[in-house]
């Protein structure tokens, strides 16, 4: 079965949506003069919470953002305390991200514990960005042009993209803050739709394993790896400067 690209088609409306003139996705966090403080480059807390994804082809390890997106992060949590993450597929690999957590092998569905049974709404935060090693909420898409996710089970880890040109030149046009775009530059990631999606993790540790899953080729005309992978369980820790 063919899965549609759903982060190109993101891209395609965000873009399409910023180009006739509407600011609601250049939020709060997008001006030409502000410079926001970059949680993701900053050393994380001392036992702060982390996940350990035991995949098939190694560990990717990440600290989780309880404070800047508490729904998302106390949901992820109560689903590994459930045992929910165990024999998952990872059923996508779309611009660089590695996509898991779905309740079918196709990607279509996910879990929620959100009241509303269909997911959580987004938690941005100014200092959190789809830059490398980022990992991301995933799930139904609601709003105007498909525009905003709203939080399930599903998640993705945004591996070493390199930096595209074009891109860079739509963050400047359209006022992204200077050290997010600097920082684009230089660790890469896919930042431009970071307003769509909760960002609730950083990897500190296995981005070599991420990269290497995100290397696999996809079957032809979609986004599921021609070797079939997996999430084989997750495990939360914590975080200690000496062990990593």
């Amino acid at each position: 079965m063919k899965w549609k690209t759903p982060l190109a088609l993101l891209l395609g409306a965000v873009m399409l949506f910023c180009a006739t003139g509407c600011e609601k996705q250049q939020d709060s966090r997008i001006s030409a003069t502000q410079s926001t403080e970059l949680l993701q480059f900053q050393e994380p807390e001392e036992g702060a919470t982390m996940a350990i994804v035991h995949t098939t082809l190694g560990d990717i390890s990440f600290v989780l953002y309880e404070e800047q997106a508490p729904n998302t992060c106390q949901q992820f949590i109560d689903l590994v305390n459930q045992g929910f993450y165990t024999n998952r597929d990872i059923y996508g690999i779309e611009m660089g991200n590695v996509f898991t957590g779905s309740e079918d092998h196709g990607g279509l569905e996910g879990k929620t514990t959100a009241e509303n049974g269909r997911g959580y709404e987004p938690e941005t935060d100014p200092g959190l960005w789809q830059l490398t090693g980022a990992v991301c909420a995933y799930g139904e898409r609601d709003g105007v042009y498909e525009r905003t996710v709203l939080a399930d089970s599903r998640f993705f880890m945004v591996s070493q993209v390199e930096a595209d040109p074009e891109v860079v030149s739509y963050m400047e046009e359209n006022n992204y803050p200077e050290n997010v775009i600097q920082a684009y530059q230089e660790v890469g990631g896919n930042p431009i739709t970071s307003g769509s999606f909760t960002v609730f993790g950083q990897v500190v540790d296995g981005l070599d394993v991420l990269n290497e899953i995100a290397a696999v080729p996809t079957e032809a005309e979609s986004i599921y790896p021609s070797t079939p992978m997996y999430v084989e369980s997750i495990e939360l820790g914590e975080y200690h400067r000496e062990a990593q």
